[in-house]
Protein backbone atom coordinates (compact mmCIF):
# COMPACT_ATOMS: atom_id res chain seq x y z
CA UNK A 1 0.00 0.00 0.00
CA UNK A 2 1.12 3.57 -0.69
CA UNK A 3 1.29 6.06 2.20
CA UNK A 4 -0.89 9.15 2.06
CA UNK A 5 2.15 11.37 2.46
CA UNK A 6 5.65 10.73 1.21
CA UNK A 7 7.23 12.82 3.96
CA UNK A 8 7.37 12.46 7.72
CA UNK A 9 4.13 13.39 9.46
CA UNK A 10 2.18 12.54 12.57
CA UNK A 11 -1.59 12.75 12.93
CA UNK A 12 -3.93 12.11 15.80
CA UNK A 13 -7.49 10.95 15.27
CA UNK A 14 -10.44 11.11 17.65
CA UNK A 15 -12.82 8.16 17.66
CA UNK A 16 -16.04 7.53 19.55
CA UNK A 17 -16.82 4.41 21.62
CA UNK A 18 -17.95 2.50 18.52
CA UNK A 19 -14.69 3.30 16.72
CA UNK A 20 -16.13 5.85 14.30
CA UNK A 21 -13.82 8.71 13.39
CA UNK A 22 -15.01 12.06 14.74
CA UNK A 23 -14.42 15.37 12.97
CA UNK A 24 -14.57 18.03 15.68
CA UNK A 25 -15.80 21.45 14.56
CA UNK A 26 -12.73 23.12 16.05
CA UNK A 27 -10.05 20.53 15.53
CA UNK A 28 -6.80 21.48 17.24
CA UNK A 29 -4.76 19.65 14.61
CA UNK A 30 -2.52 21.31 12.09
CA UNK A 31 0.37 20.59 9.76
CA UNK A 32 3.32 22.17 8.03
CA UNK A 33 5.35 21.85 4.84
CA UNK A 34 8.22 24.09 3.85
CA UNK A 35 7.57 25.88 0.58
CA UNK A 36 10.07 23.65 -1.21
CA UNK A 37 8.06 20.54 -0.31
CA UNK A 38 4.58 21.83 -1.17
CA UNK A 39 2.76 19.22 -3.18
CA UNK A 40 -0.86 19.67 -4.22
CA UNK A 41 -1.31 15.91 -4.67
CA UNK A 42 -0.43 15.44 -1.02
CA UNK A 43 -2.78 18.21 0.05
CA UNK A 44 -5.63 16.71 -1.95
CA UNK A 45 -5.25 13.50 0.03
CA UNK A 46 -5.81 15.26 3.35
CA UNK A 47 -9.30 16.18 4.40
CA UNK A 48 -9.70 19.69 5.75
CA UNK A 49 -12.19 18.16 8.21
CA UNK A 50 -9.18 16.88 10.12
CA UNK A 51 -6.87 19.85 9.85
CA UNK A 52 -7.84 23.39 10.79
CA UNK A 53 -4.43 25.00 11.08
CA UNK A 54 -1.54 25.17 8.66
CA UNK A 55 1.95 26.50 9.31
CA UNK A 56 3.24 27.85 6.02
CA UNK A 57 6.97 28.52 5.81
CA UNK A 58 8.02 30.66 2.88
CA UNK A 59 11.50 32.09 2.46
CA UNK A 60 12.01 35.80 1.89
CA UNK A 61 14.84 34.72 -0.44
CA UNK A 62 12.29 32.97 -2.70
CA UNK A 63 10.07 36.05 -2.95
CA UNK A 64 12.78 38.68 -3.54
CA UNK A 65 15.17 37.35 -6.17
CA UNK A 66 16.24 40.85 -7.20
CA UNK A 67 16.59 43.70 -4.70
CA UNK A 68 13.27 45.50 -4.27
CA UNK A 69 11.33 43.29 -6.69
CA UNK A 70 8.95 40.67 -5.30
CA UNK A 71 7.50 37.62 -6.98
CA UNK A 72 4.40 36.53 -5.09
CA UNK A 73 3.16 33.92 -7.60
CA UNK A 74 3.95 30.84 -5.52
CA UNK A 75 2.83 32.37 -2.21
CA UNK A 76 -0.38 33.76 -3.72
CA UNK A 77 -1.27 30.40 -5.23
CA UNK A 78 -0.44 28.47 -2.07
CA UNK A 79 -2.29 30.81 0.32
CA UNK A 80 -5.33 30.89 -1.96
CA UNK A 81 -5.37 27.10 -1.88
CA UNK A 82 -4.91 26.92 1.89
CA UNK A 83 -7.31 29.68 2.90
CA UNK A 84 -9.94 29.97 0.21
CA UNK A 85 -10.20 26.38 -0.96
CA UNK A 86 -9.28 24.39 2.17
CA UNK A 87 -10.45 26.90 4.79
CA UNK A 88 -7.30 26.56 6.93
CA UNK A 89 -6.18 29.07 9.52
CA UNK A 90 -2.64 29.98 8.46
CA UNK A 91 0.40 30.75 10.57
CA UNK A 92 3.01 32.26 8.25
CA UNK A 93 6.68 31.70 9.09
CA UNK A 94 8.87 34.51 7.75
CA UNK A 95 12.54 33.61 7.31
CA UNK A 96 15.33 33.23 4.79
CA UNK A 97 17.39 36.31 3.92
CA UNK A 98 18.09 36.84 0.19
CA UNK A 99 21.81 36.38 -0.52
CA UNK A 100 22.35 40.02 -1.51
CA UNK A 101 21.21 41.19 1.96
CA UNK A 102 22.80 38.39 4.00
CA UNK A 103 25.40 39.07 6.69
CA UNK A 104 27.22 35.89 5.66
CA UNK A 105 30.62 36.96 4.30
CA UNK A 106 30.90 36.55 0.54
CA UNK A 107 34.15 34.53 0.84
CA UNK A 108 32.45 32.04 3.15
CA UNK A 109 29.42 31.90 0.85
CA UNK A 110 31.62 31.19 -2.19
CA UNK A 111 33.50 28.48 -0.28
CA UNK A 112 30.25 26.72 0.65
CA UNK A 113 29.20 23.71 -1.43
CA UNK A 114 27.15 24.98 -4.39
CA UNK A 115 24.01 23.02 -3.39
CA UNK A 116 24.03 24.47 0.12
CA UNK A 117 24.94 28.08 -0.67
CA UNK A 118 21.47 29.58 -0.88
CA UNK A 119 20.21 27.85 2.23
CA UNK A 120 23.24 28.65 4.38
CA UNK A 121 23.29 32.27 3.33
CA UNK A 122 19.53 32.57 3.94
CA UNK A 123 20.00 31.45 7.57
CA UNK A 124 21.99 34.61 8.31
CA UNK A 125 20.20 37.80 9.32
CA UNK A 126 20.02 40.71 6.90
CA UNK A 127 22.68 43.40 7.02
CA UNK A 128 20.08 45.85 5.72
CA UNK A 129 17.21 46.18 8.22
CA UNK A 130 15.44 48.67 5.93
CA UNK A 131 15.15 45.89 3.32
CA UNK A 132 13.68 43.60 6.02
CA UNK A 133 11.10 46.28 6.89
CA UNK A 134 10.22 46.88 3.21
CA UNK A 135 9.70 43.15 2.68
CA UNK A 136 7.50 42.85 5.76
CA UNK A 137 5.38 45.82 4.65
CA UNK A 138 4.88 44.33 1.20
CA UNK A 139 4.17 40.83 2.52
CA UNK A 140 1.69 41.86 5.21
CA UNK A 141 -0.07 44.39 2.97
CA UNK A 142 -0.59 41.62 0.43
CA UNK A 143 -1.58 38.75 2.74
CA UNK A 144 -2.92 40.21 6.00
CA UNK A 145 -6.45 39.00 5.24
CA UNK A 146 -5.27 35.41 4.69
CA UNK A 147 -2.88 34.96 7.62
CA UNK A 148 -4.04 34.50 11.23
CA UNK A 149 -0.62 34.84 12.87
CA UNK A 150 3.00 35.49 11.94
CA UNK A 151 6.11 33.66 13.13
CA UNK A 152 9.44 35.46 12.80
CA UNK A 153 12.03 32.92 11.70
CA UNK A 154 11.97 29.22 12.40
CA UNK A 155 13.73 27.51 15.28
CA UNK A 156 16.09 30.36 16.06
CA UNK A 157 17.61 28.20 18.78
CA UNK A 158 18.67 25.62 16.18
CA UNK A 159 20.57 25.95 12.91
CA UNK A 160 17.99 28.02 11.04
CA UNK A 161 19.17 31.37 12.39
CA UNK A 162 22.88 32.13 12.24
CA UNK A 163 22.84 35.46 14.00
CA UNK A 164 23.17 36.78 17.53
CA UNK A 165 20.45 37.26 20.11
CA UNK A 166 20.75 41.01 19.52
CA UNK A 167 20.28 40.58 15.75
CA UNK A 168 17.20 38.44 16.30
CA UNK A 169 15.79 40.97 18.78
CA UNK A 170 16.25 43.71 16.15
CA UNK A 171 14.35 41.61 13.57
CA UNK A 172 11.56 40.94 16.08
CA UNK A 173 11.20 44.59 17.03
CA UNK A 174 10.91 45.70 13.41
CA UNK A 175 8.55 42.83 12.59
CA UNK A 176 6.29 43.56 15.54
CA UNK A 177 6.01 47.27 14.74
CA UNK A 178 5.60 46.75 10.99
CA UNK A 179 3.09 43.89 11.12
CA UNK A 180 0.99 45.53 13.82
CA UNK A 181 0.84 48.80 11.85
CA UNK A 182 0.00 47.10 8.53
CA UNK A 183 -2.75 44.94 10.03
CA UNK A 184 -4.44 48.02 11.52
CA UNK A 185 -4.27 49.98 8.21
Amino acid sequence: SKPILDCHAAYAVTVDAAGAVKHPANSPFGQHYHDGFWNHRQMQSISSNWIRYYRYGAAWANAELTPGKYNWDFTDHTLDDLVKKRKFNVMYTIMGTPHFYSTMPLERYQATHKYKRAAYRAYHPPKNLDAWKRYLKALVRRHKDKVKCWEIWNEVNACYFQGSVEEYAALLKIAYETIKKKIVE
